[in-house]
């Protein structure tokens, strides 16, 4: 206790010439361990400045009028691979006491259901024990008097892991190429429980159908992928989740053939934000120099509400002050799009040379600071967290698309 700790009011109970305190059972009780199902009673205090000093604290094991149950064993382990899974028996000492229930954290176990009791034997069900996560959890046993002994369990999971064949495929976007894509399901016992790409939920029946053994991808849904590497996440009731990776192309769109690779990804993923933040790697994979003051980069977006723009270059390995910001507003609005930001370099930017990168790190808003919605912008990327070849961010040099594809 210190000095700004508080007890129970309690009226001509204080002997200021003694300098103690007595207090109430109640307030006794309330600093003994909940584990103790009989009354401990803190009887005097004694004060000197701000230290307090507990006298006549019982020997809990001495004061004890009733001896508590015990239980054999007190550790059990349990595995929840289908073909192992079996009850767990315990015996219990009962010295004369009552089992009033069991709790597993909060929750009250349901006899005959989760547990049974004939005579001294407690038996937990397998149906139980298999609902309990992988790792240790403690069970313990209520009796009507003495110190309730508490159970460990250790739960483990051998079940071999689930597997999809195949788990990297392709996907062509053009109309007279593109395809569903059927996965195979290895279950050992599980069940398939959900699929992510990213931080969307994939919907059943729309998306992909299962069954039993399979899953099929929707070519609908899978033409909605960014090109490039797009990485579907399985998740099933036990066991790892697999993932597959689809490599989307479109061959029915002529791939600009230039001296520049556009790498980017976005510092805040999130569907709503009320700043983009993509960041940009300019690779010159060219044989000749590229002055940088002849390129420029185009980001493609929803403005989700009209409103003035304020642009900020957060880090620029050529140099903050080298590189520009200008919002464009499209023409035509597309799909995902209907505004770009428009990164460009001043002069003094200098040249990439065969081989060599600049990065720059931007990040932009509206004035009101409202949300955009990144979840339906044509350049959004939220699977990648470190730079990668992004055809959705286009590059131009002296005007010429070199690098990407426009919305």
């Amino acid at each position: 206790m210190t000095e700004n700790d508080t007890v129970p009011s309690v009226q001509n109970l204080t002997d200021e010439k003694a300098g103690w305190l007595y207090f109430l059972p109640w307030y006794g009780e309330h600093l003994m361990s909940t584990a103790f199902n009989y009354p401990a009673t803190l009887t005097t205090l004694y004060q000197s400045n701000y230290v307090i000093t507990l006298d006549e604290l019982p020997d809990l094991k001495g004061n004890n009028p009733h001896p508590g149950a015990t239980i054999t064993p007190s550790m059990v382990e349990f595995d929840k691979a289908p073909a192992h899974q079996t009850d767990q028996t315990v015996t219990m000492n009962l010295n004369g006491n009552t089992l009033t229930a069991l709790r597993s954290g909060t929750a009250i176990l349901t006899e005959n259901e989760d547990y049974t009791v004939s005579g001294n034997t407690l038996l937990l069900t397998k149906a139980f024990l298999a609902t309990l996560p992988v790792g240790e959890h403690s069970i313990v046993l209520d009796f009507n008097q003495g110190q309730d002994p508490v159970l460990k369990v250790k739960v483990i999971d051998t079940t071999p892991g689930v597997a999809i064949s195949p788990d990297h495929a392709l996907f062509d976007r053009a109309a007279n190429l593109a395809q569903d894509i059927s996965v195979a399901l290895t279950l050992q016992g599980h069940q398939l429980t959900s699929l992510k790409s990213g931080n969307y939920t994939l919907v059943p029946g729309q998306d992909y159908t299962a069954t039993g053994t399979a899953v099929v991808l929707s070519k609908a849904y899978l033409a909605t992928l960014l090109l490039g590497h797009n990485e579907i996440t399985f998740h099933f009731s036990g066991g790892a989740e697999v993932v597959l990776t689809v490599d989307v192309e479109d061959s029915s769109v002529p791939q600009p053939s230039g001296d520049l690779t556009i790498q980017a990804y976005n510092g805040s993923t999130g569907a709503s934000t009320n700043g983009i933040a993509p960041k940009f790697k300019v690779v010159n994979t060219g044989n000749s120099p590229v002055q940088l003051s002849n390129v420029k980069l185009r980001y493609y977006y929803t403005i989700d509400g009209e409103q003035q723009q304020s642009f900020w270059t957060d880090w620029a390995s050529i140099g903050n002050a080298n590189v520009t910001g200008t919002f464009v507003k499209l023409d035509t609005p597309a799909a995902g799009a209907d505004y770009a930001l428009e990164i460009g370099f001043t002069s003094a930017a200098g040249t990439l040379n065969p081989g060599q990168s600049a990065e720059i790190q931007t990040r932009f808003a509206k004035v009101n600071w409202s949300n955009y919605n990144q979840a339906n912008d044509y350049s959004f990327n939220a699977a990648s967290t470190q730079f990668t070849d992004l055809e959705q961010v286009t590059g131009y040099v002296n005007g010429q698309l070199v690098w990407g594809m426009e919305p």
